[in-house]
């Protein structure tokens, strides 16, 4: 089972990206991250993909049936989405990441940038 996130009010799978693990799994828990996004036909609904030393600059527009998606670099220790990270996750991963930056994909394939709203 994977762990899940709160986003206002909506309880969101994770799926754990990490560019730097050896062998890539099914981004169930931190020790399973898949190595790379996935390609955004395989995005899915509800879903915050939390990524550690994974490059977000090349995620692009593409629609989503029947939901958003949520892209998260791996926040510092001490910012305040740092504390609504699951348990797993701050246990196995530091947190030094060098910035908070998340991006929105909404169901018609728009793509925002910003903090966002758990």
């Amino acid at each position: 089972m994977s762990d899940t996130m709160e986003r206002l009010g909506q309880t969101c799978s994770v799926v754990y990206v990490d560019g730097e693990i050896g062998v890539p799994g099914d981004g169930g828990t931190p020790a399973t991250a898949l190595n790379n996004i996935p390609e955004p036909w395989n995005w899915a609904k509800e879903t915050i993909y939390l990524c550690r030393k994974t490059r977000l600059a090349n995620i692009v527009a593409s629609p989503i049936s029947g939901g958003e998606c949520y892209f998260i670099a791996m926040p510092k220790n001490g910012d305040g989405l740092y504390e609504a990270l699951p348990a797993a996750c701050k246990a196995v991963w530091d947190g030094n990441e060098l910035a908070t930056m998340t991006f929105t994909v909404t169901p018609e394939g728009n793509v925002t940038f910003g903090p966002i709203e758990l």
